[in-house]
């Protein structure tokens, strides 16, 4: 049984920010096979990348939020920042 009424004070704890595991999901091919047999996701064009890169290279804040709430957003959004 989890207690409710916790006497020790908050204490925040950052997120790891680590790079090796996602360096190693993304260039083993895992997200592109992942998208192709169960999302449906074939191939993929970037529009507008270009002023996405500008926009980063001026220090402008930047907030990609797709559009469509589908299992594959978050996965393609990566190939988004990984060109940017």
């Amino acid at each position: 049984m989890q207690d409710i009424i916790v006497e020790k004070p908050y204490q925040f704890i950052p997120p790891h920010r680590g790079t090796w595991l996602p360096w190693c999901i993304l260039k083993s091919g895992l997200v592109k096979r992942y998208l192709r047999n169960y999302e449906g996701v074939v191939s993929y064009r970037l529009h507008g990348i270009d002023h996405l890169k500008e926009s980063m290279r001026r220090g402008h804040g930047v907030l990609l939020a797709p559009n469509h709430c589908r299992y594959a957003d978050p996965f393609l959004m990566s190939y988004v920042a990984e060109e940017a």
